[in-house]
């Protein structure tokens, strides 16, 4: 299956974890290691969105196959913590953000998939389908002068919760289900933006906001000429702190208005797709 979007324009690959049972059978077929994720790339033999596993793995006639992945494969700011074998099939991961920010890559994407098969009846030649879906929040913070000419100097997000506790696995229909827990009470970043660079966006840990605080450096020229600087003046987001809870793959918009008459704060949700209106969705191969 072809995707909407190329995952090479994000990460260059990815890793996976999977298992198969059969029915009465109660040794399952591990596909490549019980604990380890495994990287898959994209195939060089095709031009669509079709990835090889690096090591080798076969389809097994009346075997169910569950699969789980994440991508990048082996980021360094991730660290596994466990690979749940038995149902409900999990891995469990922590991620420091902090990393990230600490070079400003303020727009870094951690992506979960999971995956599931009927039972196997003989041979099987198609791909397996991986609808990848974003583990982080995207939030746009877009500031726009009213009736007057100004510039946005600095902008400065505090109380950012960069650590967080994940679990990727399957819903009681056997979907993909992601859970994130953000430590807040030790891992916080200040996120400065110079200038507004695409909108001041990043991406950050699913969190509750409530305790976020923004501020601005800006300039207005008045009409006879005459520039006025404001420093460190903090905006009002009490409209979004009354929804704090912020979610994965959702997109988050902040639209701050600066006028002569004062500063309007707009919030807006839109859900997190790509340019065509679609998940990401990618595929790979089990030869």
């Amino acid at each position: 299956m072809k995707s909407t979007t190329s995952l090479s324009t994000i990460h260059d690959d990815f890793g996976v974890w999977g298992i198969a049972r059969q029915e009465g059978n109660n040794t399952p077929y591990v596909l490549w290691d019980n604990d380890l994720l495994s990287q898959v790339i994209k195939s060089s033999s095709t031009d669509d969105e079709t990835y090889i596993p690096v090591s080798n793995a076969y389809w097994l006639s009346g075997y169910k196959y569950n699969f789980i992945a994440i991508a990048p494969y082996n980021d360094s700011a991730l660290t596994l913590t466990d690979i749940t074998s038995s149902t409900p099939y999990s891995i469990s991961f922590s991620y420091d953000m902090g990393q990230k920010y600490g070079v400003s890559n303020y727009v870094f994407d951690l992506l979960g998939a999971a995956a599931a098969t009927e039972t196997i009846s003989g041979g099987r030649a198609e791909s397996q389908n991986l609808t990848f879906w974003h583990l982080f929040t995207k939030l746009s913070i877009n500031v726009e002068f009213v009736g007057a000419t100004g510039t946005l100097d600095a902008l400065r997000l505090y109380n950012v919760d960069s650590k967080a506790a994940y679990t990727v696995s399957f819903d009681s229909k056997n979907a993909y289900k992601a859970d994130c827990t953000s430590n807040s009470s030790e891992f916080q970043k200040d996120i400065s933006f110079t200038g507004q660079p695409a909108g001041n966006v990043l991406h950050i840990i699913p969190q509750d906001i409530s305790d976020f605080r923004l501020f601005l450096d800006f300039t207005i020229t008045q009409q006879d000429g005459h520039r006025v600087s404001t420093t460190n003046f903090e905006a009002n987001i009490s409209t979004a702190l009354s929804a704090p809870q912020y979610k994965a793959n959702e997109w988050y918009k902040w639209d701050i208005k600066i006028s002569p008459k004062g500063i309007a704060f707009d919030v807006m949700l839109k859900p997190w797709v790509d340019a065509e209106g679609d998940d990401e969705d990618f595929t790979f191969d089990l030869e």
